[in-house]
């Protein structure tokens, strides 16, 4: 039975992309009685009013009615939830309408209500909710009264029917989208517009509604309030063409993946297996319990109760230069004060590869840094001087800042445009290389080996990923602080992989 608790907190899978579109709007997936259907009306009732946060409430007319029909029929195919057209408001989950809404710079507006009730022990016993969308036909009239696919009424309708779907913008709240990858490209959920206007969900926005809603709709195996609880690639016993989660059996097995990413997820934490490389396979051997000896082909993930690991991320490293691959490894030390997990670096590694400066990832890095200040020390009013004496910190493992010789040159490069911030970070590490040997200051230059080379052996040779990203945080930001300019075995041992068990290299 499901309880309050979970019905009224935002359950967050651990992928950024997802969490930042996560929030408490309806949530469907604990509406009683249970059912798989959701209904919706363009029937006006005076209910609209205490919700429409605007005056002159009137119906869609006929290309708003289609263009709502067409983006629901499109959502039962990505939620698995099947949406049912009524004429009467009272039996309505998803009200339609339009109306002058009274900001003048807000194109649609989507309101959510939900109610509930519990039992002594917290069990759910009751929860309805409504979602209203309006779409403003004054100002943004033009587009909104002539919605059709393609268009930026169609994608105004289709970000409010996200909202009553559960999807939150990506930047708000806690879990935001880097400024980079903040756009309609990867969100329609976004204020950032990017190529054409958008008449489909993006790629973002299908992963976190398929957390929420498991692609088998409300009550289903996956998603929510589910059998299974949410995963963003449920889990099967036979293979496909695409991404895969498959769960290990008791025994000897051999499992191909086939096409796409693939997961195959092992019961225990990663201590109980060893995992090998056998002649461009892995191996698989479980040391403790019945699930015997693995051979697995065309598989990019292994998942344990403690670890994730990547398997395709040496494959993927290998395609850019040494230098390249080092650099990224000290840029995440360098704005994050920590090693990168796996994932994360293989993502810039392929961002990299596709064409990507090193200058831009940079400026990336410095956007994300800023948006977790309280961690990396980053926020976007720091002066030039306070950004420097970070950089030293993080950088160059010089607790009080920056030397005033160095204080002084790098801010005024800063303030001239001469570097951007993220181009500065890049500047200071290749001077700091050149002091290798130096009897004053080569220590630096060792330290940025080291925390390299331990980056390096975490998330590359072993492809570490921890199993939420704040865990990746915090565990990479304590391995960081670990290593010193003559030591890396201490840091390594923080990481709690034993060396002899994963052998992928």
């Amino acid at each position: 039975m499901a309880t309050v608790t979970e019905a009224t907190t935002v359950q967050y899978s651990g992928d950024y992309r997802v969490d930042s579109l996560l929030w408490l709007y309806a949530n469907w997936n604990y509406k009683t009685p249970s059912q798989n259907v959701l209904y919706y009306t363009f029937t006006l009732d005076t209910e609209m009013y205490y919700h429409a946060d605007g005056t002159n409430i009137s119906a869609f007319n006929s290309n708003q009615v289609a263009a709502t029909e067409a983006i629901l029929a499109y959502a039962e195919t990505v939620t698995g939830v099947d949406f049912v057209r009524v004429s009467n408001p009272d039996q309505a989950d998803f009200h339609f309408a339009n109306c002058n809404l009274w900001d003048p710079y807000t194109s649609g507006l989507c309101s959510n209500s939900f109610s509930y009730n519990y039992d002594a022990s917290g069990n759910l016993t009751s929860y309805s909710a409504e979602s209203y969308v309006f779409l403003d036909d004054q100002e943004f009239g033009a587009t909104n009264l002539a919605a059709v696919a393609g268009t930026e009424g169609y994608e105004t309708l289709l970000h409010e029917i996200g909202h009553a779907l559960g999807l939150d913008h990506p930047f708000e709240g806690d879990h935001v989208l880097p400024v980079a990858e903040d756009n309609t490209n990867n969100t329609v959920m976004s204020y950032t517009t990017a190529g054409d206007y958008k008449s489909e969900f993006q790629a973002y926005d299908l992963m976190a509604l398929q957390w929420i809603y498991g692609g088998d709709g409300l009550g289903g195996l996956y998603g929510l309030n589910s059998t299974y609880g949410p995963s963003l690639a449920p889990e099967t016993t036979t293979p496909t063409s695409g991404d895969d989660r498959i769960r290990a059996d008791d025994g000897n097995e051999s499992i191909d993946g086939l096409g796409g990413v693939d997961t195959v997820i092992y019961t225990g934490d990663l201590g109980r297996y060893t995992v090998t490389l056998q002649g461009g396979n892995i191996q698989v051997t479980d040391g403790v319990g019945s699930g015997g000896t693995d051979l697995l082909s065309h598989v990019e993930r292994l998942a344990f109760d403690d670890f994730e690991i990547n398997l395709s991320v040496q494959q993927t490293a290998n395609t850019i230069a040494a230098a390249d691959l080092k650099l990224l490894e000290e840029l995440y030390v360098a704005f994050f004060n920590r090693v990168p997990d796996a994932n994360g670096l293989e993502y810039w590694v392929t961002r990299l590869a596709g064409g990507m400066s090193t200058d831009a990832i940079a400026d990336a890095f410095y956007a994300a840094g800023i948006q977790a200040s309280d961690l990396t020390g980053f926020s976007a009013s720091m002066s030039n001087r306070d950004f420097v004496n970070v950089v030293y910190r993080n950088v160059l493992g010089r607790p009080e800042g920056a030397d005033a010789e160095g204080l002084a040159y790098w801010s005024a490069a800063l303030a001239s445009g001469q570097e951007t911030k993220g181009s500065l970070v890049k500047s200071i590490l290749y001077s700091a290389h050149t002091f290798k040997g130096d009897p004053t200051w080569g220590w630096v230059a060792d330290l940025l080996d080291n925390k390299a080379l331990v980056a390096d052996r975490v998330a590359v040779d072993w492809g570490v990923n921890y199993t939420t990203t704040d865990e990746s945080i915090s565990k990479g930001m304590e391995i960081a602080a670990a290593v010193t300019s003559t030591d890396t075995a201490a840091a390594l041992a923080l990481v709690g992989v034993d060396a002899s068990q994963l052998v992928l290299v």
